[in-house]
C-alpha cells in the first residue's frame, strides 16, 4: 500500500493538482504495480466517506490547500471501511410520507414531497470495521427504506 500512496503522490505531484483530487486505479493480481485508468482533479462522489474516515472538514482541507497550507492527514484506522449507496424511488412517481428513521441516512426530502420515478432519494453512508459489517448495515437500510416506499402513496 505504500507504493500506491507514493504513486499517487508523485502523480499529484507532476500533474501539479491542489486540494482534494480523486485517482481512480486498477489493482491486477498479475501486475506488481496499480494501473491508473482516470485522475480527477475535482471532489470525488465519495466525499462523505472521506470525511467520516478521516474525521476532517474536507472543503476546508481543499480550501486550504489552494492558499498554500497543507493539513496533516489523519492516519485511517486499520480495518475501516465506508460505502456511500443512493437509493432510488421505485418504478412509479411516489407521494413521500417520509417516516425514514435510520442512522447514516442523508438527503431525506421533506415530507409529502413528489418523488418522480427512478428518481434519487436519498444516501446513505456507512462507517465499519469491516466489509460484512458495512454491507449488512447498508442492506439493512435499504430493506427498510424499500419497506417504507410501499406505504408511501402512488402519485399519478
Amino acid at each position: 500500500m505504500k507504493h500506491i500512496k507514493r504513486g499517487s503522490e508523485d502523480l499529484i505531484s507532476y500533474l501539479k493538482l491542489i486540494g482534494s483530487n480523486g485517482l481512480d486505479m486498477i489493482i491486477d493480481k498479475n501486475l506488481e504495480e496499480p494501473y491508473i485508468i482516470e485522475v480527477n482533479p475535482r471532489f470525488q462522489g465519495t466525499y462523505e466517506c472521506i470525511e467520516e474516515l478521516l474525521g476532517i472538514n474536507l472543503l476546508e482541507a481543499h480550501i486550504k490547500a489552494c492558499e498554500g497550507e497543507l493539513i496533516e492527514i489523519p492516519k485511517i484506522p486499520k480495518d475501516t471501511y465506508s460505502i456511500k449507496r443512493i437509493i432510488y424511488s421505485p418504478p412509479e412517481r411516489i407521494k413521500l410520507k417520509n417516516n425514514i428513521d435510520i442512522t447514516n441516512v442523508y438527503d431525506i426530502p421533506y415530507k409529502g414531497v413528489i418523488i418522480e420515478k427512478d428518481e434519487p432519494v436519498l444516501t446513505i453512508i456507512t462507517p465499519k470495521d469491516s466489509i460484512s459489517n458495512v454491507k449488512n448495515e447498508v442492506n439493512n437500510a435499504v430493506y427498510l427504506i424499500e419497506k417504507e416506499f410501499k406505504n408511501d402513496k402512488k402519485v399519478n
